[in-house]
Order: structure tokens, then sequence, then C-alpha cells
């Protein structure tokens, strides 16, 4: 239970930076607490916490702090996603394009974070022509830069495309650039969707469950 004391510690630490408390009291028994006392900083979680309201409150103390805003009635659908895109993760191959090889790795993390282990990656449109060319079974999925030197990722698209093995394959495109007329480009090249930089995991989970 929280005492007045308690409380008067929680409001000099907010001092220094937002709060978080977490009581068995019920909230509405907490307002004043918060808005008298505490002031704005301060968000109390009943218990039990719950995944959902532990995403509420941390968006409340730190807004923004998971990216791209993720509504709070879609995480049942995101969990269920993942469930689903666990289940066939080990059997999905994936291809990934980008000149810079911090890009590689992060790209490559997010999927291992999906369960997608069977990756291989290309530093150049071109490595990943002889890569898509050599592999005996094609990829299920490509994720490449869209700026790229030498060959960008639309036209890396766009002769991926010509060869019927890789015609209803997926090529994501990945960028920096979220102008709609860009977007267009990169659909009009061939590429199923196009992801922005940084890439939300949230988000990432979603257009692969939907490709």
């Amino acid at each position: 239970a929280r005492t007045t004391a308690d409380l008067e510690v929680v409001k000099q630490a907010r001092a220094a930076a937002p709060s978080l408390s977490f009581s068995a009291i019920k909230v509405e028994s907490l307002k004043h607490f918060e808005t008298d006392r505490l002031g704005p900083d301060l968000f109390a979680v009943a218990k039990p916490v719950t995944v959902k309201k532990l995403v509420k409150a941390l968006d409340g103390v730190l807004p923004g702090c998971f990216g791209e805003q993720l509504p709070l009635d879609s995480l049942r659908r995101l969990r269920t996603q993942q469930s689903l895109l666990g289940a066939m993760a080990h059997s999905v191959s994936v291809l990934v394009v980008d000149d810079v090889e911090l890009n590689r790795r992060v790209v490559s993390l997010k999927l291992a974070q999906m369960g997608i282990t069977n990756v291989r990656s290309a530093s150049s449109g071109l490595e990943a022509l002889r890569e898509a060319a050599s592999a005996t079974v094609p990829f299920d999925l490509i994720l490449t830069d869209v700026m790229m030197p030498e060959l960008d990722g639309c036209e890396t698209t766009r002769r991926l495309k010509a060869d019927p093995r890789y015609s209803a394959v997926p090529v994501v495109g990945i960028t920096g650039n979220r102008d709609a007329e860009f977007s267009r480009m990169c659909l009009e090249a061939g590429m199923a969707a196009v992801l922005g930089k940084p890439i939300d995991t949230a988000a990432m989970f979603t257009l692969l469950h939907d490709l």
C-alpha cells in the first residue's frame, strides 16, 4: 500500500526522471496523488500489470518510445501474427540486400527475432541477382535497400521480376525516404511494399504476415 511518505519519495525522484508507480490500490484512489502531489509525469499502473497496461503507461512517460505507434487494440492481433509467422518461420528463406553491412545485420537480427534464420545477404543489387540466380530453390522473400550504388533497389527488383522463378516472389523495399511519390515509384518497379527506416518491428511483423 502507498503511504504519503512513499509518494513523497516518488515525487522527489521524478525531478530526475518520469516515474511509473505500481500499486494494488485502484487507480481511481490514486488520482488525487497524480494530479495534486505528483504532477503529470507519474503514471499509476494498477496490479496485476498486463502488457496492455504497461505499453500505455510507458507511452505516457516516454512518448514515442515504441517508434511508430502501435494501437493498443492491435496487440492481440500482433501476437497472433507472431505466432502464425513463427510456426512457418523455419521454412522461410530470405535474401537481404543492402550496401551497408550494419543495415544488413539489423535486418537479419529483426528476422531472427521473428524466428526466420534462413537468411542470406548481398552487398549490392548485382550480387543479389547472382545470389538469386544461383539459389537451388528460389528465395521466399527479398528485402532490399532502395538507394544503392551501381544498381539501385528499383532496377534490382525489375531484373528479379524478369526471372520467371521470381516473378511471384515478394520484394520489399527499405528506405528512409517517406515521400509518397518515391514509394509509388518503388511499387511501380514491382516491389510488394516499402518499409521505412528505421524499421519498426511491429510494422515489419504485420507486413510480412500480410504478404
